[in-house]
């Protein structure tokens, strides 16, 4: 079953909402970490990244998992079995339509699918980050 990793803070009742029932349509598993704490952004970056490391790891092997943060709303929702259709990972990237000179990848929505390619990658970036 996909897992829906939110990490906000509490305050964004909102958009915890917008996630819980997001996995409720789908009957996606949800879990919260609060990150109020942590006030370093390059701190923050990196435990986000082992955040989603650990949860990825605590799943069965080819379950998906869903990292999103405060800055991402599911506003027309696909289930990630289709989105992740044929793919272990996957990472978007600001699009052209919006007129952004600068691509940038969008850290706010990343899915991965739990296999060895996709824990080794991840981790790999986790010490790269270090």
């Amino acid at each position: 079953m996909p897992t829906c990793l939110t990490i906000a803070q509490k305050s964004n009742h909102d958009i915890l909402i917008n996630h819980q029932l997001y996995c409720k349509k789908y009957g996606y598993h949800h879990i919260h970490v609060d990150d109020s704490e942590l006030n370093n952004e390059e701190i923050k970056v990196t435990w986000k990244y082992q955040m989603l490391y650990k949860h990825l790891r605590a799943l069965p092997e080819n379950d998906l998992l869903v990292m999103v943060n405060a800055d991402a709303a599911f506003y027309l929702p696909v289930a990630l079995e289709a989105l992740m259709e044929g793919r272990d990972f996957l990472l978007v990237d600001n699009s052209a339509e919006f007129a952004i000179e600068i691509r940038e990848v969008q850290t706010n929505f990343i899915v991965v699918r739990n296999n060895a390619l996709t824990r080794q990658a991840l981790f790999a970036f986790i010490l790269f980050l270090h």
